[in-house]
């Protein structure tokens, strides 16, 4: 068997060198390629991500607004109703002193049971001390 010389063993080796070489060059392309397919889909999910994190923020800052108005609201419903409450144990307070008048109360009696100021318990025994109701 004839030994092929050196220089047709060199162009050999150099031949298959370069076909490794394009196999390898190939394989890297198609890498290439999909790891940019890769880059587009991920950078489309980021866009995608980063809206719906916008919304989010909008959304929240609204609800921010929101929460704040009713606790506005919340406070100023308590202060009504405290307020209220407060009439209420006036009206009672004056309703129970012009009974005491028309039986027959006095001013002093008023301000020591009731806890009435001096001013209060007279003005009530004067519009009230003539409509005396049997005891």
């Amino acid at each position: 068997m004839n030994m092929p010389d050196v220089s047709t063993q060199a162009w050999l080796l150099a031949i298959v060198g370069l076909l490794l070489a394009g196999v390898a060059l190939s394989l890297l392309w198609r890498g290439m390629r999909a790891a940019r397919r890769r880059i587009a889909d991920l950078e489309a999910r980021l866009a995608s991500v980063q809206g719906d994190m916008q919304a989010l923020t909008m959304a929240a800052a609204g609800m921010d607004k929101r929460l704040l108005n009713s606790d506005v609201r919340w406070r100023d419903a308590q202060a009504r109703i405290q307020k209220l409450e407060g009439q209420q144990t006036s009206n009672r307070l004056y309703r129970e002193a012009i009974e005491l008048v028309r039986k027959g109360g006095d001013p002093d009696r008023l301000v020591n049971e009731l806890q009435l100021t001096q001013g209060e318990a007279e003005l009530i025994s004067m519009l009230h001390g003539g409509e005396r109701s049997p005891a």
